[in-house]
């Protein structure tokens, strides 16, 4: 604003001069024609024009400060950019960064206090906790005591009569965890006179996928694993104890989803739907195929696992019956 006042009246040669010096030269020239003389009227409106702003503009300038005073504001706008850039914020944001700064100071010289408040409250929540904690482990020795007499009848009845399983307990008063003070390992002896150690340590596959049904039978009303898969359960079992597995798995099965490798034909003729698993070579290499069985399909592998390679009237007649007194079974259950 300062400069375009200058420009216009007070600065040397400025715009007002410069149409006083074209009006001198030009006055004389127009008697002579008419154009000139337009131009003369047009010059002579623009300067009455020019002087007008020249005394708005001095107006204005008066109204904004000194003009002596332009250099010291200028200087004080390069430092607010200055301090935008150094905080990297925008200018008009420095007010809300300078705020921010003094409440974190504020907060530094209360720090003390502050901290002594945290550790008085988390001394508190740890109490609380330790307290929750020590009930929730009361609790738990409680259910692991019944929960290993339940699953070593369960294992009795699955032919390891000689098993001998326990939920072990390991709590640490000092530990802190969002799942409490104990850390639950199963541990098992297979055989007697040896004290028990870890399951997966211990057991093989057959036992562990035995342990595995006793556990699954005996928590099965409050899981809620949707399938559950096992690979030869029966592993060293037969006759009526093979029959039991199978009725354990077939009554697992009406709360989840059960899939068992079985080689017994007791465990097979529990099962609602079975599938045969064979291997081939094709062009000297070996293939895999899985069938679903018909009814007919499956009193043919049933007998097959029965009688071996030659099928007889007997073993075809053993298998039905498997399979109607696995079916009066279920129906019983049902009613």
């Amino acid at each position: 604003c300062y400069q375009t006042q200058q420009w216009c009246s007070d600065a040397d040669n400025n715009i007002q001069q410069q149409l006083s010096q074209c009006l001198h030269l030009l006055t004389p020239l127009g008697q002579h024609s008419e154009a000139l003389q337009g131009a003369e009227q047009l010059l002579q409106s623009a300067q009455i024009q020019i002087e007008e702003a020249g005394f708005l503009l001095r107006d204005a300038s008066e109204g904004l400060g000194n003009a002596d005073e332009l250099p010291a504001v200028e200087a004080r706008l390069a430092q607010f950019h200055q301090l935008a850039r150094k905080h990297r914020v925008a200018a008009d944001a420095l007010l809300a960064q300078q705020q921010h700064l003094s409440d974190e100071l504020a907060a530094l010289d209360t720090a003390d206090q502050q901290l002594e408040t945290l550790n008085a409250a988390a001394q508190q929540q740890q109490a609380a906790y330790f307290e929750h904690a020590k009930a929730l482990t009361a609790v738990r020795q409680r259910a692991a005591k019944q929960l290993t007499q339940a699953i070593q009848s369960e294992l009795a009845v699955l032919g390891m009569q000689h098993c001998e399983f326990q939920c072990a307990l390991h709590t640490d008063a000092t530990r802190t965890s969002a799942l409490g003070l104990e850390r639950l390992e199963f541990l098992v002896s297979t055989n007697p006179g040896q004290p028990p150690q870890a399951l997966q340590k211990v057991a093989s596959g057959g036992e562990l996928s035995r342990i595995s049904l006793a556990i699954q039978v005996i928590t099965a009303t409050a899981s809620t694993i949707p399938t559950l898969v096992f690979d030869e359960v029966d592993v060293g079992i037969g006759g009526a104890t093979a029959e039991v597995v199978g009725r354990l798995l077939h009554n697992l099965g009406q709360r989840a989803q059960v899939i068992s490798v079985t080689h017994q034909p007791q465990v097979a003729a529990q099962a609602d739907q079975h599938f045969l698993v064979a291997k081939y070579l094709h062009q000297a290499r070996s293939h895999t195929e899985v069938n679903c069985l018909s009814q007919a399909g499956r009193l043919d592998e049933l007998s097959r696992m029965l009688g071996g390679v030659d099928i007889t009237d007997a073993t075809r007649q053993h298998a039905q019956d498997m399979l109607d007194r696995a079916a009066s079974a279920t129906l019983a259950d049902a009613v």
